[in-house]
């Protein structure tokens, strides 16, 4: 291995400028024999490693995480690095190819992932033969049709035992493997301030997911349609940022995510440092004392009207001046109040139901604004989001809500939308609608 490794520092230093054009195109396919070969050395002693366990016994990890531990691979890579080092002992002709360089990582990979799906009693001449066949389509197709012929390999070399098969075993042992192959994997990415996701899920349970995400999005989806037909009804256009479905359905799924056990948005349980000068200067900046990450203004805000948010305010040595006040979230009984006052959104032609909406103070709680039906309304997470004031902005740049002489909510268009500001209101709030008035309280619910 110390020659070799003396060898490759060499080639790598070599330079190719003078070298013949076909030489050169050959010297690039001896690069691929070589990364193969150096793979299946990889795979080799990766094996060796899990099957003696050794970095459980040195660094309390197994395989996977440490050689991820290591640096310069991803979670993905090691994990499936390591589970194909586990399943290619029982495929010599396909570690043979690899080794040999004949074969191609990305290729064996492929081949193994339909070696494994032969019945537990396949016989071994049966297995051979499909280890025989798959090389042989490995040197004629692409990766994308490897793969395909790989999952059909049983069809191949068992005709008589895949007939015999009845559809309802095939059915359980692909829900079997589906649940076997499940995961959820999630990490940060600091330097953009994101978390991302991956993961498996059965494709039953995975609809339903899909499904409902899916409902949810296009619903937000009529939701900014709403708002950019209250725009042209104002005489103006809305210039705001139109959200892509994609966009949409990560919105879908952080709402899932807080919805309560009756179906409506839940309070997240979120502890945020809050400084007093910031608290009194529109909120500010707050800070996650779980992570430590920074809560924008205008974010923290929405979250401070609905969530279960505990302001620690903070003062200038850092000592806790004041934990919350309780009055500050809607009880059960103020919401419902609402849902029959509203009975949604109440930005002009958004349709969202209340299960979707949430209680939005008109005068920000950090401001002084009461936790009462005469200061809150339902909004949608989208308008909720769009109506929030924003430290920097510029007063009359904004879509705003406030309660109009008759104790219902109504909506101001942006200057830009409708120089006058004239208010808008839902179709919901006509005249004798039934819903509780602004000082019914909560008996009326």
């Amino acid at each position: 291995m110390d020659e070799a490794v003396a060898l490759m520092g060499r080639l790598a230093a070599a330079t190719w400028a003078e070298t013949p054009d076909d030489e050169l195109m050959d010297r690039f396919a001896g690069t691929q024999m070589l990364a193969a070969m150096v793979h299946a050395l990889e795979l080799n002693l990766l094996g060796e490693l899990e099957r003696r366990k050794l970095t459980g016994q040195r660094h309390g990890l197994d395989t996977a995480e440490w050689w991820q531990g290591q640096g310069g691979v991803s979670g993905r890579t090691s994990r499936v690095g390591v589970r194909l080092a586990r399943e290619l002992p029982a495929f010599p002709l396909v570690r043979a190819a690899l080794a040999s360089g004949e074969l191609s990582p990305a290729q064996a990979g492929a081949v193994v992932s339909g070696l494994v799906r032969l019945p537990a009693d396949a016989p071994e001449e049966a297995v051979t033969d499909a280890q025989a066949h798959l090389l042989r389509e490995a040197r004629r197709l692409d990766l994308k049709s490897l793969h395909h012929a790989a999952k059909k390999v049983a069809e191949v070399v068992l005709p008589e035992q895949q007939a015999a098969e009845s559809q309802a075993d095939a059915a359980i042992e692909k829900r079997r493997r589906a649940r076997h192959g499940r995961y959820f994997a999630y990490g940060r990415d600091e330097a953009d301030g994101v978390l991302w996701f991956r993961g498996r899920v059965p494709i039953e349970e995975g609809e339903a997911l899909v499904n409902e995400i899916n409902a949810i999005a296009h619903r937000a989806w009529r939701s900014e349609a709403a708002t950019r037909a209250a725009a042209r009804h104002a005489g103006g256009r809305d210039d705001s940022e139109t959200s892509t479905m994609s966009q949409l359905r990560a919105d879908a799924l952080i709402e899932l995510a807080g919805r309560g056990p009756d179906g409506s948005p839940g309070r997240a349980r979120l502890t945020v440092l809050v400084p007093l000068a910031d608290l009194l200067d529109d909120l500010g900046m707050g800070t996650l004392a779980e992570s430590g990450e920074p809560v924008d203004p205008l974010e923290l805000r929405r979250l401070a009207c609905d969530a279960d948010v505990l302001p620690a305010v903070l003062g200038g040595d850092s000592t806790v001046l004041d934990l919350g006040r309780d009055q500050r979230l809607v009880t059960t009984e103020l919401r419902q109040a609402l849902v029959i006052r509203d009975r949604g959104c109440v930005f002009p032609g958004c349709d969202r139901p209340p299960g979707d909406c949430e209680a939005h103070h008109v005068v920000p709680w950090v401001k002084g604004g009461a936790t009462s039906m005469a200061n809150l309304t339902l909004l949608c997470p989208h308008h909720h989001r769009l109506v929030e004031p924003h430290v920097r902005s510029v007063p009359g740049s904004r879509w705003q809500v406030r309660m109009g002489d008759d104790g219902l909510p109504e909506v101001l268009p942006p200057q830009r939308v409708d120089p006058r500001r004239r208010p808008m209101r839902h179709q919901r709030m006509t005249p004798g609608s039934t819903r509780i008035g602004p000082d019914e309280g909560i008996e009326a619910a």
